[in-house]
């Protein structure tokens, strides 16, 4: 994922900026094991006061900021974090359900064909 779609990922209201609800709303839909005091702390020094008075994030900021902090590296930290969640989840629903190997996958050749 590039820094300009990290950035567009995290403008939850599309907008066209990353304001403080933006930021908050990813880093509780990525649950991200960051307190919101820090995510706050990590907003008011990325943010600037907009023409409209409000606190945002620009896409200039972001970029600078990612570029500095290698926006590969942290992105896909982030990413493979929420990936190793989904397969955790995973893991507990065919635990749960008391599923074997079998039960969950078919060979592709005993699968109904689409139509």
């Amino acid at each position: 994922m590039t820094a300009e779609k990290g950035y567009k990922s995290f403008d939850l209201d599309k907008d066209g900026v990353v304001g403080r609800a933006d930021l908050l709303g990813v880093a509780q839909r990525l649950d991200m094991e960051a307190e919101e005091v820090e995510l706050l702390d990590a907003f008011n020094y990325l943010a600037t006061v907009d023409a409209t008075g409000r606190q945002v994030i620009t896409i200039e900021t972001w970029l600078r900021e990612m570029n500095a902090a290698n926006a590969h590296g942290v992105l896909q930290e982030v990413l493979s974090k929420q990936l190793m969640r989904m397969i955790n989840y995973i893991a507990e629903v065919i635990a749960y359900n008391n599923l074997t190997p079998e039960k969950v996958t078919r060979p592709l050749a005993s699968m109904p064909a689409s139509k």
